[in-house]
Parts: C-alpha cells; structure tokens; sequence
C-alpha cells in the first residue's frame, strides 16, 4: 500500500456517536451509524480482557457484565460489528461471557478459533470437538469465521482441511481462516482446498505492527496471491508503544506484560521487551514529540493508513484489545484521525531498518 501523505488526503468521514434506543432485554432496536464503506477502517473488537468475576488471574481487565455490554454499545454505536474470540481465552471462560452479553442479539459478527494445546488436537474428530465446544458455550449454531489459531504440524493439512470443509458443509461457520501459520503453509493449505474443491482460508490473523514488520515479506505477498485478507493482532505491540514501559522488568500495572497471568506476561515480555524495541522507543519520542503525538496515535495510525495492509475499504483490519470503555473510546478517536506526517512515517521505517527488523518476533514461524 503507497504511502499517504500527511497533507491533502481526504479523510474518512467523521463517524460520530448515536443513541442506543434499546438494551439488554431487546437488540432488535440497536442503533447504530453504519461507515461508509469505502473510507472506514475495517476494527475488530478483541474480547481476550473481557471474561467473567474472578477470571482476572486469566489476564481479563473487565469483568463487569455491565461494562462488557456498555463497551460493546459504543463500539457498535460507532458503526464497527466485529468481535474476535478464542476457545482458549479466559480460560475457556470467554465464549460463554460473550453469549452473556447477547452477542447474536446485537447483530455482531463474531470470529473464534482453535488452539491446538498438543499434537494431534487438529486431527478431524478432535478440530469437531473445538469447533461444537465454542459454539455450545456461544449459544449458536454458527459462527462468522472460525479460524485455526496456530498450526498442528503433526497431523496432515489435507486432514484438518477436509474436517473443516466437512464443518462448513454442514453450516458450522462462514468463513475460514488461519493465524500463526507460516507463508509457505498458507499457500499449500489454499492449494490443497482448491484441488479438492473445498473451502479454503480467506482470512488471516497477522501478528503486525510499527515495530514487528516481519510478514512484510513473505506472508503478506501469499495472502495477496491467494486472496487472503489479514486482520493484524497486537498493532501497538501489547502496549509497548503505549509509551508507559521503559525497561525489561514486569509491571505491576495488570496489563499483558505484567505477572497477573505469569505465562501471559512472560510470552508478551519476551516477544515485547527487550532491547531493540526499547531502544526503537527512545528513538519514536523526540518524533512524536516534535509533531505534537502520542506513540499510541503513531502506532494506531500507522497500522491502518501506512502499513501494507488496506484497512480502509480493502478488507484488511486491526484487532483492537482494550482494557476499559474510556481506553476504547480513546483508541476509536485515534483510528479516525487520519494519516501521520510523512516525517513521522519516515522514522518509523528507519527504526525498523535499523533497528527492530533484526530482532523483530517471527512467532509464526
């Protein structure tokens, strides 16, 4: 995607506020301001922090079902319809906290996947097992896109892909997808599909931001040629480029780098802090300083109008996670406002030259 520069672009339209005109007892009368359809930033609601009283230990950051339901109520008021959950998250406990919040009620379209915790669990009659799992703890007979969140290298692709296409048939999900798979099994898994005439994977669900360009490479060009869209995970790098963090040691502040779930913390602090990316921060702020910005609105405005994905009208997205109602109106402000200074765009493709791109996270790999 060509940069856009920092001056004489025409901005997406604002996408103001509108009332809800009903709650929790009926959703037939949800209102919501739709996007136009050529401009507006495709945002996928993350919901890995939302889960039920006492799930905390689980990473969560809202456990409130009044909250949950008032987060869901701006981000739909808003004009955004997508939620992305895991049978994995919360413990298990996710999907069922969603059905709490009457997500099918509301119209969203929802995405979940299946982690495979040990060889084999993406073998057919196992992939089944996820798959009818999440959607008895979902209250639904289908869902939007189901995704296969990290490969299963020990049972044949052909075998996953023919389970999956049985599932489809049979009206389990829409839409498939993957994440975490490396470009050359992304494009043996979309070959495999279409010799068999079945469904193959249509979305992809990247790890991608500022500072972890990684996909640039190899994976983005695949899913170009196979026709695969991307929805980028992690776009301010779990918070890093939130600004608050300044060195390797773990917070104490209940975010995703912090020991509140200590194998959480761990895998976000090994693929997050370290000294590239440390020293890449110190680098962004005289930047950012200079042209009035947050790092958060460099790396949020980065992801949707400089990367390489076309988030605006492509079909390509973001997942944003967030950790309270203030933090998701925030981070929706931010993604409306637009393209950064070419100068801005300038040091952030110097700092990954220079500095980020040699130690930069290959998670799926």
């Amino acid at each position: 995607m060509a940069r856009l520069p920092g001056r004489a672009i025409a901005l997406p339209p604002t996408i103001g506020s509108v009332s809800i005109t009903a709650r929790r007892q009926s959703y037939s009368n949800l209102t919501v301001r739709k996007h136009s359809t050529a401009m507006a930033p495709r945002v996928v609601l993350g919901l890995m922090t939302f889960g039920p009283p006492g799930s905390e230990f689980h990473g969560t950051r809202v456990t409130s079902l009044e909250t949950f339901n008032d987060t869901l109520d701006y981000f739909q008021s808003k004009g955004y319809n997508e939620v992305d959950t895991a049978r994995m998250y919360v413990n298990g406990l996710q999907e069922g906290w969603t059905r709490q919040a009457k997500w099918q009620e509301r119209g969203l379209k929802l995405a979940t996947k299946a982690w495979p915790f040990e060889d084999g669990d993406h073998a057919p009659e196992k992939l089944r097992q996820f798959l009818e799992k999440s959607l008895s703890e979902l209250g639904s007979e289908q869902v939007d896109i189901f995704y296969l969140h990290r490969a299963d290298r020990s049972v044949p692709f052909e075998d996953t892909l023919r389970a999956c296409n049985d599932l489809y048939q049979e009206g389990k999900f829409k839409q498939l997808g993957v994440s975490n798979y490396a470009a050359w099994e992304v494009a043996e898994m979309s070959v495999i599909a279409r010799e068999h005439g079945w469904i193959r994977p249509t979305v992809y669900q990247a790890m991608y931001n500022a500072i972890t360009r990684g996909i640039e490479e190899e994976l983005i060009p695949c899913c170009r040629k196979f026709r695969i869209k991307i929805i980028a995970y992690n776009p301010v790098a779990g918070g890093l480029l939130s600004g608050k963090y300044k060195s390797k040691d773990a917070p104490s502040d209940g975010g995703r780098f912090s020991d509140t779930d200590p194998r959480v913390g761990k895998m976000y602090r090994d693929r997050y802090l370290n000294d590239s990316n440390l020293r890449a921060l110190q680098m962004l702020e005289p930047a950012a300083k200079e042209h009035g910005l947050t790092l958060l609105q460099i790396a949020f405005r980065w992801s949707v109008y400089h990367s390489k994905l076309d988030v605006t009208g492509g079909g390509d997205g973001i997942v944003l996670g967030v950790s309270s109602l203030d933090q998701l109106k925030a981070n929706l402000k931010i993604v409306e406002e637009g393209p950064l200074p070419d100068a801005v765009v300038d040091k952030l493709d110097e700092v990954w030259a220079k500095v980020t791109k040699i130690s930069a996270e290959l998670y799926w790999r």
